[in-house]
């Protein structure tokens, strides 16, 4: 006989303390469902819906639409019973159902995981790296593709001449780049003494085959991001033999016994990043981090400050996060919180 188990969602909506500009948005308010389940015997477990419309997941209005019609009480089949098409959705109910099964995570040993520290290059960037380096950050990563290349590249080796020589760098052009900006950021990174880690998705996803020869043609190692915006993306590059690293939003993937099943048969370069989560979904992805035994890079989790001191916050912003951390009488606070 199937167990049944107690379904809930409801909806958060939060403001950003700074207004985020990326090359291909500027963020305000970030909107979400946090899912809460419920075990005929008490235990409880939580999952975030945290789409990314621009990455082509579905909207929250479709995601809200479709777990209002599962009704209030739903089974462990119905996670991998959700379209394909409703990624952020199969994910959320597959991690609370993850969750659902760590009856005490304080009894889990917590994994420290790095994390790389986020900025823009303007007039705030020296003193923000400098902050970053001073606090324990020994990752770095840009947003690019704002202003021309030429000015960028010349306001990059400004700030990489301010700070030590040790610091790793990424650079995170999200799509915005066009042919000659990326040939013209590579040229000048293969010839840099900084230490760069790679150029984040420099072209938009539209671009594979010119993404492939760029890979080929320069040093500089590229990562996809936008590119791998579902998991039979990431399976497709992955099976490929993409050379360059793939940029994991574990929020995004739909469903977590694939990919798992994926990863233990192509261990190449991932970085696990943050669609800017509550804390539940902060704390879900730093739990597949830490379960990753190829996973040796920072992770791309430096977002924990864009929200200021929300109640949806709880991980402290540092250069190293653990897992396991939150209790559930934590996360019971943060569901507590939003409205039904």
């Amino acid at each position: 006989m199937v167990a049944k188990i107690k379904f809930e969602i409801r909806p958060y909506r939060r403001s950003f303390a700074v207004p985020l500009q990326t090359a291909r948005e500027t963020w305000i308010v970030r909107h979400g469902i946090v899912v809460r389940l419920e075990a005929v015997k008490g235990a409880v477990g939580y999952g975030e819906i945290a789409p990314l419309e621009s990455f082509v997941t579905e909207s929250m209005a479709t995601a809200w639409a479709f777990l209002k019609n599962l009704g209030k009480w739903i089974d462990e089949r119905t996670g991998e019973q959700i379209p394909t098409t409703l990624p952020c959705c199969r994910y959320a109910l597959a991690s609370a159902q993850e969750d659902l099964a760590v009856a005490i995570p304080s009894r889990v040993r917590a994994q420290p995981l790095e994390v790389a520290g986020l900025l823009t290059l303007d007039k705030a960037a020296s003193a923000q790296a400098s902050a970053y380096l001073a606090a324990g950050y020994q990752t770095l990563k840009c947003k690019i593709g704002l202003r021309a290349a030429h000015t960028e590249i010349e306001s990059f080796k400004r700030l990489v001449s301010l700070l030590p020589n040790d610091v790793h760098w990424r650079l995170d052009a999200n799509g915005a780049l066009d042919l000659p900006s990326t040939r013209r950021w590579l040229d000048f990174l293969d010839l840099s003494e900084a230490k760069v880690e790679y150029l984040e998705q420099p072209l938009p996803p539209s671009q594979p085959t010119t993404l492939q020869a760029f890979a080929h043609d320069f040093e500089t190692p590229l990562a996809l991001d936008e590119s791998i915006a579902s998991y039979d993306a990431i399976r497709r590059w992955g099976d490929a033999h993409w050379p360059g690293v793939l940029v994991i939003k574990p929020s995004l993937i739909g469903s977590l016994s694939a990919f798992r099943q994926w990863r233990k048969q192509c261990p190449c370069p991932l970085v696990y990043s943050s669609a800017f989560e509550t804390a539940i979904g902060i704390e879900a992805g730093l739990r597949l981090a830490a379960s990753d035994p190829c996973n040796r890079r920072a992770l791309g989790f430096g977002t924990l400050n864009c929200f200021g001191n929300d109640p949806l916050s709880w991980h402290r912003p540092g250069p190293i996060l653990s897992p396991y951390l939150l209790k559930k009488e934590d996360l019971e606070q943060i569901w507590q919180t939003l409205k039904p």
